[in-house]
């Protein structure tokens, strides 16, 4: 996987979609991400006019993927609390919390079925804020 940048507009030429990922940058320079062997790389540069520079090592940041990770985590987060309030309801939380009508061996087994739901949430968060392409996060995204 190679890493090139430009300013100006760019084909794809010879490139395959799924061998290209495309991102704007937050400098509103444009990424792109390339898995293709070398041959088809020289002559996607090559038909391109040489308006594309390689980076040497690329940190992760796009509009894109910023914008596509929140979007992620906050659909995560309402998939984790609908999942929640599913079982246990607040008002039904609250009674539980608060021992009306409920034991403790209840609240144990609330807080084990909430903390389980928020330990999975929180290692789907860390996998989304850790992927570095568009990609990944589909895979999330359908793991979801």
């Amino acid at each position: 996987m190679k890493y090139f940048v430009s300013q100006e507009e760019i084909s794809l030429y010879n490139l395959e979609q799924e061998e290209c990922e495309i991102h704007t940058l937050e400098d509103k320079k444009t990424l792109f991400i390339v898995s293709a062997d070398e041959a088809k790389i020289a002559t996607w540069i090559e038909a391109n006019g040489n308006r594309v520079s390689e980076f040497s090592a690329w940190d992760g940041k796009s509009v894109q993927l910023d914008f596509t990770k929140a979007r992620l985590v906050q659909k995560l987060r309402e998939k984790t609390s609908k999942a929640i309030e599913a079982l246990y309801p607040l008002y039904k939380q609250n009674n539980i919390n608060n021992l009306q009508g409920y034991t403790q061996e209840d609240k144990d087994a609330m807080w084990e079925y909430i903390n389980n739901y928020r330990d999975i949430c929180d290692q789907k968060e860390a996998a989304i804020a850790e992927a570095i392409s568009l990609k990944e996060l589909k895979i999330i995204e359908e793991e979801l």
